[in-house]
This record gives structure tokens, C-alpha cells and sequence, in this order.
């Protein structure tokens, strides 16, 4: 490159440029471009951030609903994947947040639901493959057996809390 000439980079463009560039962006984009740097954080508001993210989701629900016959994958709408029934509680996918109903777009994911605390330790969680609680003591999704229900445990930290392992012998 001779001397005097700057490479061309994204940054070098005037602002105006960079904001037609977001505007055709989905909102997963501009959370990925924003990442990038500090000038791509601080570009857009917070209202204009908001305004992305609802667009995405009317996108979401809309594509949702066109596939409304396929009740095997559903969308989170907190990571915005799609993802199997097995990967929901069963509330997040029956009644309001079907696909389709009022409240379809408030419907997260049971890895969401633990990253972003929604659940509390010992709470339990009816989904398709059975009852599950998230352990008081590991807090891991485990199944539970009816004995370590009310206590919120899942069956290993019942039987280490009652003195047995697994092997059926008192510590």
C-alpha cells in the first residue's frame, strides 16, 4: 500500500453509511456488530436497540406462526432459536404461549430459563419427557422421585442428604 493511503476499514466510513448498513441488519446482527467495539456499542440508542429487537420478533412470530402445523420445534425468544418441544416446561409451549397465541413471544427456553434466573432452586418443571426440578444443592435439572419432591432435590442430593449413596450403603 503506498505511503499516505489508509486501508479501507468499516470504521473509516461517515456514520450515515453505518447506520444504512444496521438498517438492514436483523437484531441477532446488530447485537453480533455491537460486540465489535465500542463505537458500534454506543451507535445506536437504547430506543432504537428496542425498536430492532420487537421488529425481530414480530419476524419471529409471524415465521412461527406459518409453521404453526410443526409442533416439534418452537422459537425461544430469549436466546432466538429454534428449538426442539423437549427443550421447553411444558408451560412455555401449551395454553398462551402456543404458536400463534398472545403471549407466544414471552416463551423462553429451559437453558434461558436457567441463565437468566426465571426458575428458583427446588422449583419444579413439568416437561414432555417427565417432572424435573432445579436441585436446591447442585442446581442442575435432574429428575426427582417422589420422596425428594417437597424438598427440591433431585435423587442424588436426596440420598447423599439422607446418609446413602448410590450404592445403597449409610455414609
Amino acid at each position: 500500500m503506498p505511503p499516505g493511503v489508509l486501508p479501507s476499514h468499516l470504521l473509516n466510513l461517515p456514520a450515515d453509511i453505518h447506520f444504512c448498513i444496521i438498517d438492514v441488519l436483523d437484531y441477532v446482527s446488530i447485537l453480533n456488530l455491537r460486540a465489535t467495539n465500542r463505537y458500534f456499542r454506543y451507535l445506536l440508542s437504547d430506543q432504537q436497540l428496542s425498536s430492532a429487537r420487537k421488529h425481530y420478533i414480530r419476524t419471529l412470530v409471524q415465521a412461527e406462526s406459518d409453521d404453526w402445523l410443526d409442533n416439534t420445534r418452537f422459537i425461544c425468544y430469549e436466546c432466538f432459536r429454534w428449538k426442539p418441544w423437549s427443550h421447553f416446561g411444558r408451560k412455555q409451549i401449551l395454553k398462551k404461549r402456543s404458536k400463534g397465541h398472545a403471549d407466544a413471544y414471552k416463551r423462553f427456553c429451559i437453558d434461558c430459563g436457567i441463565r437468566r434466573p426465571r426458575w428458583q432452586p427446588g422449583q419444579f418443571l413439568k416437561s414432555e419427557g417427565g417432572d424435573i426440578v432445579l436441585c436446591r444443592v447442585c442446581r442442575t435439572l435432574q429428575t426427582t422421585d417422589d420422596a425428594a419432591r417437597g424438598r427440591g432435590l433431585c435423587g442424588s442430593c436426596a440420598k447423599i442428604s439422607h446418609g446413602q449413596t448410590d450404592s445403597g450403603v449409610a455414609v
